[in-house]
This record gives C-alpha cells, sequence and structure tokens, in this order.
C-alpha cells in the first residue's frame, strides 16, 4: 500500500494534485494518530469494481452495462482524488496496479473518444429531434443519457491524471503508452485548431442583459444548441485535463517503452505543441464589457480559466501563473531538461527556433512562482548560441518499423461506423427512459458529493464540476422521480422552524455568539414600517419588516454573523450567516457601495437580509471597511 507521508512533510510538487473537483471538499477526521478523509468508496469496494473493470465493444457505449462502469469509475475518481488530496492510502491507484488494469482504463479513454468522434455525429440528429416540437420527454432522456457517454471521457482522463502522478504506474502502462500518447497528441492539436470555439464554450453574460433575461435565453436553447455546446464544453475539459496528465507523462519519461518515447519525442513531438500552447494559451481570453450600461461604451476585461471557471483578472494580475499555465509550463521543463530527452532529442535549427519562441516569456515574476524554470531558462541562452544544423543535414534517424496503437487500431478494424450507429438506435436509444435504472444509479452518485460535503469547496478546479456544467442534482432526481433522501432526513431531523407570529425582538450578534468585547445589538424596527407582504416565484406569500441598527455594526470581511429573533408565542429562532465573504479589494474593480447578505429561508419559516455599506476608505488602507446598515426580516404571511 501506498506509504502514508510524515508529519508537515511537503508534497513532491505544488502542482502535483490539482484541484480541479470543484464539487469535492473532504473533511479530515483528526485524531491523536492522524486522521483519514471521508470516502466515496471503501478500500474492498474499490478493490472489487477495478477487479470487475470491462472492455465494452464500440456497439456497447451507452448501454445499461456501459452506464453501470461509467459510474462505477466516476467513484473511483471522486475517491482517488479525495485519497490524494487527504495525503492518505492511495488504495485506487493500488487497486489499478495489482488487477493490472492501467492498459483496460486506456483502453476505455480511447473507445469513448472515437464514440464521440465516429458514432455521435450520425446518433445526434436522433437523439435531439429533427424539430423542436419533438422535444419531448423523450427527448430529454436521450440528451441526458447523451451528456453522460459525452462526459464519461473527461472522466477517465481526470482519473488518469491522478494516477499517473506516480512513476510506476506510467510504468505500468506498457505498450499502451502509444495509445495513451496519441490520444494526447489528438488533444493537444484540438486546443491549437479550437482555441477560438473552446474560449467561447462558456460565453459571459452580457452586462446590459439582466439575469432574468440571460436565464430565459438559456431556457429557449433548443436540445440541440443544449448538447453541442455541453459536447463542446466537455471536449475542451478533457483537451485542457490532457496538459496537466502530459506533464506528469513526460516527468516520469524514463518509465515508458523505447517505443513509447519515441512516439513522444519524434512522432508527435510534444515540445513543438506545448510552445504555441504558451504564445496563444486557449485557457486565456479577452471579452468586452458595456460600461455602466452602455451599448456603445465597452472596456476590455480579462479572463483566465481557474479551477474549470472563467474568472476575471486584473490587467495587472495577468502575470499571475495559474495551476493550469504551470502544468504547461512544467511539461516545456520535462520535454527539455530530462536526462532521456537530453539522450534522444536533437535539436535542429526549426527546433531550436520554436523552444526559443517561448524564452520573451520567462521574467523575474515567472520565476518568483516557479523558481525551477531557471534551468530552462540557461539552458535557453546556452542553446540560443549554439549553431544548430538545419533539419535537411539531419542523418535519417527514422525507423522502418514502427508498433502501432493496439487500441486504436483494434477500435478501427473493419468497423462500420454508421452501421454501429443504426445498432444502438434500435437498442440503446429507442428504449431510453428517465426512469431508466442505469440514470437513477447516477443520481446516487452525484449526489454523494453533498452527502460528503462535496458541494461547498469553492477553491476546488475543478474541471470536473466545469465538465459536467454544473449539474443541478435535485432537478435530475426530480426528472427521474427518485425521491430525494437529504430532504426527507433533514425534514425529519429539523427542529421546529418559525411560522407566522408577532415578532417580540430582534438581536444580532457574532455567529459565535455573544461576548463583552462584542455584545448583541438590539434591532428597532423603523418608524412607520409596516409589513410587507412579498409573493415570490413559487406563489408562497411572505411579510417582509424594515429594522434599523441603533448605531452601524462595522464588520471585517470574513464576519460571521446570526440574528435571535424572539417571537410572542413560540421559542427564539438563531439564523447564522456563515462567512460574509465581502470583496477584498478596494481598487481595480471597485467594491460595489451595497452588498446584500442573506441569512436562513422563507422555505424554513424565517429569513433575513442585511444590507452592508461601504465606509469611506482610511489613508494608506488595503481594503474597504464595511457596516451592517439595516436588517430586513421576512416570515410567512397569514
Amino acid at each position: 500500500m501506498a506509504a502514508k507521508p510524515k508529519a508537515g512533510e511537503r508534497p513532491k510538487s505544488d502542482w502535483a494534485v490539482p484541484e480541479r473537483l470543484g464539487a469535492l471538499k473532504v473533511e479530515r477526521a483528526e485524531d491523536g494518530e492522524g486522521g483519514t478523509g471521508g470516502h466515496v468508496l471503501m478500500v474492498n469496494e474499490a478493490e472489487r469494481i477495478v477487479e470487475n473493470l470491462k472492455r465494452f465493444e464500440l456497439a456497447d457505449v451507452g448501454g445499461k452495462a456501459w452506464m453501470e462502469q461509467h459510474a462505477n469509475l466516476e467513484k473511483l475518481n471522486m475517491q482517488a482524488h479525495a485519497s490524494a488530496r487527504d495525503k492518505s492510502d492511495e488504495f485506487v491507484l493500488e487497486a489499478f496496479l495489482t488487477f493490472d488494469k492501467m492498459g483496460a482504463l486506456i483502453y476505455d479513454l480511447i473507445l469513448s473518444e472515437q464514440w464521440r468522434e465516429r458514432v455521435y455525429p450520425f446518433l445526434e440528429a436522433d437523439v435531439v429531434g429533427a424539430r423542436e416540437s419533438e422535444e419531448s420527454e423523450g427527448t430529454r432522456s436521450k440528451c441526458m443519457r447523451c451528456y453522460f457517454v459525452l462526459f464519461h471521457e473527461t472522466t477517465v482522463v481526470n482519473l488518469l491524471e491522478c494516477l499517473c502522478f506516480h512513476a510506476h504506474c506510467v510504468a505500468a502502462v506498457r505498450d499502451a503508452s502509444l495509445d495513451l500518447t496519441d490520444y494526447c497528441a489528438r488533444r493537444l492539436a484540438a486546443l491549437h485548431s479550437k482555441a477560438k470555439a473552446f474560449r467561447e464554450a462558456k460565453p459571459a453574460r452580457d452586462a446590459t442583459i439582466s439575469p432574468k433575461d440571460f436565464a430565459k435565453q438559456l431556457e429557449s436553447r433548443t436540445a440541440k444548441e443544449e448538447l453541442d455546446q455541453q459536447a463542446l464544453e466537455i471536449e475542451f475539459s478533457a483537451s485542457v485535463s490532457c496538459v496537466a496528465l502530459v506533464r506528469m507523462y513526460v516527468e516520469h519519461l524514463g518509465e515508458l517503452t523505447v517505443a513509447g518515447m519515441s512516439r513522444l519525442l519524434e512522432t508527435h513531438d510534444f515540445l513543438l505543441s506545448i510552445v504555441p500552447l504558451l504564445e496563444h494559451p486557449p485557457w486565456t481570453r479577452a471579452r468586452h464589457e458595456a460600461v455602466d450600461g452602455s451599448a456603445t461604451k465597452k472596456k476590455r476585461v480579462w479572463q483566465k480559466l481557474v479551477e474549470g471557471d472563467w474568472v476575471d483578472v486584473a490587467p495587472e494580475r495577468l502575470l499571475d501563473v495559474t495551476k493550469l499555465e504551470a502544468q504547461a509550463w512544467l511539461a516545456l521543463y520535462w520535454l527539455t531538461l530530462h536526462p532521456e530527452v537530453r539522450k534522444r532529442y536533437g535539436f535542429d535549427a526549426y527546433r531550436k527556433q520554436t523552444l526559443l519562441r517561448a524564452r520573451r516569456f520567462i521574467n523575474d515574476t515567472l520565476l518568483d512562482q516557479i523558481p525551477v524554470l531557471a534551468d530552462l531558462q540557461r539552458f535557453m541562452d546556452e542553446l540560443a548560441i549554439v549553431n544548430a544544423p538545419e533539419p535537411t543535414q539531419l542523418g535519417d534517424s527514422g525507423c522502418l518499423l514502427q508498433q502501432v496503437a493496439a487500441f486504436f487500431e483494434a477500435i478501427h478494424r473493419g468497423a462500420d461506423f454508421e452501421a454501429v450507429a443504426k445498432l444502438q438506435l434500435e437498442t440503446i436509444w429507442a428504449d431510453a427512459d428517465m426512469a431508466s435504472d442505469d440514470l437513477r444509479a447516477l443520481v446516487d452518485v452525484y449526489a454523494g458529493n453533498a452527502a460528503l460535503g462535496m458541494d461547498d469547496d469553492d477553491d476546488a478546479m475543478g474541471q470536473f464540476t466545469d465538465a459536467m456544467g454544473k449539474l443541478d442534482v435535485d432537478k435530475l432526481a426530480q426528472d427521474l422521480g427518485v425521491p430525494d433522501k437529504r430532504k426527507e432526513e433533514n425534514k425529519e431531523n429539523a427542529a421546529p422552524r418559525a411560522g407566522p407570529g408577532a415578532v417580540v425582538d430582534v438581536f444580532i450578534e457574532d455567529e459565535r455568539g455573544a461576548s463583552p468585547a462584542r455584545p448583541a445589538t438590539t434591532l428597532a424596527r423603523s418608524d412607520g414600517a409596516e409589513p410587507k407582504v412579498v409573493e415570490a416565484d413559487d406563489g408562497t406569500k411572505f411579510a417582509r419588516v424594515k429594522y434599523a441598527l441603533p448605531q452601524p455594526l462595522r464588520c471585517t470581511l470574513d464576519d460571521a454573523l446570526a440574528l435571535v429573533v424572539a417571537f410572542e408565542d413560540r421559542p427564539p429562532e438563531r439564523i447564522t450567516s456563515g462567512p460574509l465573504d465581502l470583496p477584498k479589494k478596494l481598487m481595480d474593480p471597485l467594491p460595489p457601495t451595497k452588498l446584500w447578505r442573506q441569512l436562513g429561508a422563507v422555505a424554513d419559516g424565517l429569513a433575513a437580509q442585511i444590507l452592508f455599506k461601504v465606509e469611506a476608505p482610511l489613508p494608506n488602507a488595503t481594503c474597504p471597511s464595511y457596516r451592517a446598515d439595516a436588517v430586513f426580516l421576512s416570515t410567512p404571511a397569514l
């Protein structure tokens, strides 16, 4: 089994395990002997799943047995990342090595890719319906199943990315390294050829369009438009994950077979593919945003792909290296300075010219963030003064015989992709049903994220959550007719909540409780403030009353507040905000003058909205100051 790191031991690399699971948060149960995090799978379950992994035919993709294996691989992917992040026993990795299933995993990846490229185009018209009027429940069930089949490719890439961090795992790939190398080369080529489409895969909302109108635009999309966008986002996510996979792959280049090294360095020449990604990164984009709602006056806003989401970046912070950019630089580092590369890779004039194009990007700011690149900078400076031969002057170093990619050849040998599509239409897609057992099982898999507290980690990347398009598990369960066990349990275990009734007093205090340093403050009902009856979108009516603070309550950026409401005919209720997470920047952009934070929910019988205002900054202040100015209390209306 994998050895646990010693207490306080630094990981081998800061970029070893990218925190890409936006839906994954594993809490460590610390005890006297060190803790282990939450488990998606137990050891014996993971071993059983890995041992029973099968190699399907192309015609079986999307079938019931295939969907069951997809759900199992999803669990293995979650557990592998949970173990890596928690620095606990990586039993998923050990299971793949014990049962020699790395080849089966790579075969599954190639099979999923070829289904997407060769079979799916013949199925698309039938899946989404020929006309918009045909977007019935049957169309929705087909689109949902098709989405999971397309997403499978990203799941496998993410799992391989986690496993291949270890050198002995790369060594276990053996002859399958040819298929994996070819696949990575195709994904890097897609990042070059489809860069413009990838940057537009998740269009940002126009500032001149209200959120309500933007939501209507999304809802008005046809099934074909929605599935095409999801397919593009999934392909982008898989391609981006391959950058990190390539970095780990070349770091352990010495573990590959001779044919694998030749395929990577000579046939595909990965170095020539990485440099253009640094020059024109597909994970950086610029968009134009309207200024003050104007349709003519616009400003340029830069965005970077961070943890699977496009995040605005101030112009002065564009040189900050994201994890994804670091993976590309580290891949270039190993493709240049790895001992095996130095032995086998010859720099002719063209390769020299291509590599030196990246030299202008290596500056002090980059070296401060990735110090190891100083060696690459030195190598480039030495290479610049070397007189490299022209490509035609090199001797013929090509091989007469070349090993083929076995999995790719096996899938393509004698394959009639149109006939496979017709067969699937008659067997798999004709019986697609929202209430099918395999789709219900997937709900349990994704709902398990929330059960483990995986939905709350805003800092994790996720490329996993991004590729899933932020799947709404509750809506999916409702569509499939699966009862939400979590909501039922919460209703059973929840304390009685407040209903209509006279409010006697309202207090605001620190979430941890009142203290001499910060006592509870009694709120006063605003003069002449009568309850205003408001109707929610679902038809629920509630009464809203404004309360004022006797004096402004100053708050720090990460404060957490609580509201205590005393009723005339029932025990007092206490609702909390959690960390307020107020904007930390004083400039670029300026913080909004007013902010709102909500406590509780009307559906539970009690809610409050707190109004925060920005105070005038003090001299030499580096972050804004906020004060709580008013509270709007909402209770169900009679």
